[in-house]
């Protein structure tokens, strides 16, 4: 966690467009929960960005958390609805 870190949805999506610009060829999204900035697995918080990474020449790339809780079925559930060019997944239990 740091005070630079983009944490609310118009906060990311600003940092990606202004990358974007920049020439970022990739942009890898760690969603966040909008109100405390803690990372998260939720697909509510992924679906916010989906038709943003529409709108730019950049490729996307989707962070899946290993939560401890959560099982690979759960942790592939929203990059297999969405099906973005990249995602990455830890495998760890």
């Amino acid at each position: 966690m740091s005070e630079y870190l983009p944490i609310t949805p118009s906060q990311i999506v600003d940092s990606a467009v202004e990358a974007a610009e920049a020439g970022a060829a990739i942009l890898h999204l760690h969603a966040r929960n909008g109100e405390d900035g803690s990372p998260s697995g939720d697909p509510a918080h992924f679906r916010r960005f989906v038709l943003f990474w529409q709108s730019v020449p950049a490729r996307s790339s989707i962070s899946r958390l290993a939560q401890f809780d959560m099982g690979i079925e759960q942790r592939l559930a929203y990059p297999l609805q969405v099906k973005p060019e990249m995602c990455s997944l830890n495998m760890d239990q």
